[in-house]
């Protein structure tokens, strides 16, 4: 039977016991992208597997979402008699170290917002001042750059000083409280907003400017000196050219 008609059923499967299998199924299609479209399930070999598992570069995590995903799917296959035996190999290889997140001090915070001006893109809604507020709200909530993008209107409660992260990791919603310098800080964008719309579910951050925030990957910083080797947030790599990476701006701890 072909790979892929089995995965697909593997998948189905999965969300009749009301699972999502979101990352799982990503993790599938990949496979029988990788294995061969019109490849029969006895024809996948350990080498191929192996192949898949490791992808490019060195080991990270990655190696054991895509084998997780595959563990389960040969589980249900050989259950069914569509296969005989798994491919996956026998010796599993040891985890790299846990990721140790680094906390940006206020001087280098300092220096990551004096660098703005020169992340400006011609015709783009992302100005100096729309950037200052991102990195200072990822910074003084503690966000994720999705979740911060992900805002609605709704989800700003200034008065209240809340915020509603929605279907964040593991699809959990909760509310983040916010300092007193981290409302004032939104409530300077929100006064100069780029839209007419108040309609609660529209985007907080125009539409513009959260595509534009979102493939700018770094900014100059206290890695350009080559001080440090930590990255913030818990990215397990670190940004290019030793650079910050502004998506992975995080501080753990008080609110700013």
């Amino acid at each position: 039977m072909k790979l892929q008609t089995i995965c697909e059923r593997y998948a189905a499967f999965r969300k009749t016991l009301g699972e999502r299998f979101e990352v799982n199924e990503r993790q599938l299609k990949a496979f029988c992208r990788a294995m061969g479209a019109n490849i029969d399930i006895a024809d996948v070999s350990p080498e191929k597997v192996n192949i898949f598992l490791v992808g490019k570069g060195p080991l990270t995590t990655s190696w054991y979402v895509r084998h997780n995903a595959l563990l389960g799917f040969y589980r249900y296959a050989i259950s069914r008699a569509l296969v005989a035996t798994s491919p996956l190999p026998l010796a599993i290889p040891k985890r790299p170290p846990a990721f140790q997140p680094y906390i940006y001090s206020l001087a280098e915070l300092r220096r990551i917002l004096d660098s703005i001006e020169s992340c400006r893109r011609p015709r783009s809604d992302l100005d100096a001042p729309v950037m200052r507020s991102l990195v200072l709200l990822m910074y003084g909530a503690a966000l994720r750059t999705s979740e911060a993008l992900s805002l609605t209107i709704g989800d700003v409660d200034l008065p209240g000083a809340i915020l509603t992260i929605r279907d964040s990791k593991f699809f959990k919603t909760r509310l983040v409280p916010i300092g007193p310098k981290t409302v004032q800080v939104i409530a300077e964008y929100a006064s100069r907003r780029k839209t007419s719309s108040r309609y609660p579910g529209a985007s907080f951050f125009v539409q513009g400017c959260t595509e534009t925030f979102a493939t700018t990957v770094s900014l100059p910083g206290p890695y350009a000196s080559g001080g440090h080797t930590g990255v913030p947030h818990y990215d397990t790599r670190a940004p290019a050219r030793g650079k910050p990476a502004v998506r992975t701006l995080r501080k753990t701890g008080g609110q700013q």
